[in-house]
């Protein structure tokens, strides 16, 4: 038994003996259910865990660094997830994770085997909770899963061999590219692209059509300064020098 599994005797995942790989049956996890559960829900404190960083965890997710996912349904219909993530550290080595959710897809906690896994929201327990979503939000799941959409499970994880940097790729993946569903066989880090806008009302019309839209509304942070403030000037910048998203 891995070092996590031994500190969570108190969930039961030391009880379970079958992992079970059959995404017809995950539930409907969505971006809200994640964000509720990396920001919104309490620590061991009773305080918000607020860890925004672990949203960026879903670069972990679309870098290919997310094994094969098994589930276990316990008897009171919760679902215990478990699955490997690549540590970004050292590519040999693999991290276990474990998250507990409810039928409707709601997190109920999450666990990880790494140094920061006592916290329940590192970026690997993230990468599991994306991997999820993803598979959710492109019809994977489901009674219509087909024998072709299984096999998308054992795939989401890339060969990564040393490389001369002049062959390594660097790439951001446009805003809705999946790039794991490239056939590119690149090192490519996964991020998403932060577009620039010529006015202050551009800005705040993508926020507002944004679903980060809460990460503005809470006062006080950085976010919220950046969405509330007064623009510094009224001059139109010239459009050659921003990158204008449709």
């Amino acid at each position: 038994m891995s070092s996590v599994a031994k500190r969570m005797e108190t969930s039961g995942v030391d009880k379970v003996k079958t992992w079970i790989d059959d995404m017809r049956v995950w539930p409907n996890m969505m971006y809200g259910d994640i964000y509720n559960f990396l920001v919104e829900s309490k620590a061991v404190d009773g305080q918000q865990m607020k860890n925004f960083k672990s949203l960026q965890s879903f670069n972990y997710f679309q870098s290919g660094n997310v094994g094969v996912t098994t589930h276990h349904i316990n008897n009171d219909k919760t679902i215990m997830f478990k699955g490997e993530v690549r540590s970004s550290q050292t590519v040999s080595r693999t991290n276990d994770v474990f998250v507990l959710c409810n039928e409707d897809g709601s997190i109920v906690n999450g666990w990880c085997s790494c140094m920061a896994g006592q916290g329940h929201t590192c970026s690997h327990v993230g990468a599991v909770l994306w991997k999820i979503e993803h598979a959710v939000r492109n019809n994977l799941t489901g009674v219509a899963c087909t024998d072709e959409n299984a096999k998308w499970n054992r795939g989401t994880t890339r060969n990564v061999e040393p490389k001369p940097l002049l062959n390594i790729i660097f790439k951001k993946p446009k805003a809705g590219e999946d790039i794991m569903d490239s056939e590119e066989d690149n090192n490519i880090p996964g991020s998403r692209d932060t577009p620039m806008y010529t006015l202050d009302r551009e800005f705040k019309e993508a926020v507002n059509n944004s679903k980060l839209l809460p990460l503005y509304n809470i006062k006080g942070t950085t976010a919220s300064k950046s969405f509330t403030c007064k623009p510094f000037t009224k001059d139109i910048i010239q459009e050659d020098h921003a990158i204008i998203q449709p």
